[in-house]
């Protein structure tokens, strides 16, 4: 209510606002100055403007379809980073997904299965290690977890575009009050869907440290063409490590924490603007982890000499065209940049 109130006030001509220099000006003033009338509130426009449910159903809205498009931009690095560590198949084999013992975790998790063996299936030469790290061995899992849990989110959007949130309601003709407006639902469900990010993200931050490690991929440490004179790709862990770092402080529940208010008649909040602006960050800081893995599969694909599995071909040219080779070292936070840029635009082939 508060931050609603604080959105909407200008339109009406109370509060403050920022003049052009800065300074602190009174808002009915600004409008008068620009020629635009205070906005005349009709019957329960107030109430709607500072309902908390209708705006936390947009913004639920809003993060769920971004975090959707970062799930697959995670499932693509994570299969760039199979393939660069030219790591075993047999995590992925459909097989896997009738072993959860979950119907419907099943169902989500072939799916997962099928999308990276699609992607990272077919290469050349079979890898000589047994098993690879189980930060690649589990990705199937965390993702179709991201997956089930961003699932629930949408079933929750689904409902809360169709309720009635009004309090009191008129049902049947009568005036019924009710709890209707407290979306606790939708900012639980932001918040789980930021832990589920997090998690998937944190495992891309240990995929991408095994990328580093000659002792799995048989490469040179950091993806250095020298190593020693050439540092390679230390300064690309270290921003994935600090965004991480930032990410799990914001994987504790902003729905969590109650208060009372109004002498105690107002004593519960879902906080579910809290919870939105806490998932945006996230998906931010994922978003800087993928772009970190998928810089590490482009460098490992080039130490190779070697090309990608067929699957990952595209999303390889498209890396190459964004990236340059590091050769010698550089600033890596303009390549970085460049690609944080393409997955919020979301123009990265998928595999």
């Amino acid at each position: 209510m508060i931050p609603l109130a604080h959105a909407f006030q200008t339109l009406v001509g109370a509060g403050l606002v920022l003049g052009p220099d800065g300074s602190v000006r009174d808002a009915g003033a600004a409008l008068a100055e620009r020629g635009a009338l205070p906005h005349r509130l009709g019957a329960k426009e107030g109430i709607a403007l500072l309902a908390g449910s209708p705006v936390a159903t947009a913004l639920a809205l809003a993060r769920l379809q971004a975090a959707e498009r970062l799930v697959g931009q995670l499932l693509a690095s994570t299969a760039a980073a199979v393939d660069a560590l030219a790591a075993p198949l047999d995590a992925y084999d459909r097989a896997v997904g009738r072993l959860a013992g979950d119907p419907v975790l099943d169902g989500v998790l072939d799916g997962v299965l099928a999308d990276l063996r699609r992607a990272a299936g077919g290469r050349e030469a079979a890898a000589a290690a047994l098993q690879a790290p189980v930060s690649f061995r589990v990705a199937p899992q965390v993702l179709a977890q991201l997956r089930r849990t961003l699932g629930r989110l949408d079933e929750d959007v689904r409902r809360a575009l169709v309720a009635v949130t009004d309090a009191p309601a008129v049902v049947d003709g009568r005036l019924v009050a009710g709890g209707g407006f407290h979306a606790v639902g939708l900012a639980a469900g932001m918040d789980a869907a930021a832990v589920a990010l997090v998690q998937s993200a944190e495992l891309a931050g240990q995929r991408l440290h095994r990328l580093l490690d000659g002792r799995f991929t048989g490469l040179p440490d950091q993806l250095s063409p020298d190593p020693g004179p050439v540092t390679g790709l230390v300064a690309v862990h270290k921003r994935a490590v600090g965004a991480l770092h930032e990410a799990r402080r914001l994987a504790a529940p902003a729905s969590v924490g109650q208060a009372d208010t109004s002498l105690g008649q107002e004593d519960a909040a879902s906080y579910a603007p809290e919870a939105a602006e806490q998932l945006r960050r996230v998906l931010e800081l994922a978003r800087e982890v993928v772009a970190c893995e998928l810089l590490a599969a482009r460098q490992a694909w080039w130490l190779r000499r070697r090309p990608p599995a067929p699957g990952l071909r595209p999303l390889a040219a498209c890396l190459e065209e964004l990236v340059a080779p590091v050769e010698r070292d550089r600033p890596l936070g303009p390549d970085l940049d460049r690609l944080v840029g393409v997955l919020e635009r979301d123009e990265l082939p998928e595999p």
